[in-house]
């Protein structure tokens, strides 16, 4: 989660252009909730935001959580110890008992 993120400069750009590549290169993806106007300028000039796909961009992380939680690889999620966010919880709690 990039919080707070109200302005990217053009290294700030690229740090996002290098993640979105290893993300992806290692079968994942990345997503943005709200940011802030001036930062999805500076991914339109440098077509950060054409790669990265608008469907990436939400309005509030309660949406971009409910979205992406669908799509997260279920045995991944098993082995997970953090569950760190409310979608997180086991599917069946009582399986966990």
């Amino acid at each position: 989660m990039a919080k707070s993120m109200n302005f990217i400069d053009l290294a700030g750009a690229q740090v996002w252009e290098d993640e979105l590549a290893a993300r992806r290169a290692m079968g994942g993806d990345l997503y943005f909730h709200r940011p802030r106007p001036e930062v999805l300028d500076m991914w339109r000039r440098t077509g950060f935001l054409e790669r990265l796909g608008a469907d990436h961009i939400f309005p509030d992380k309660a949406t971009a959580l409910h979205t992406i939680n669908p799509k997260l690889d279920p045995a991944i999620c098993a082995g997970c110890k953090a569950r760190i966010f409310w979608e997180c919880q086991p599917q069946n709690p009582q399986s966990e008992h």
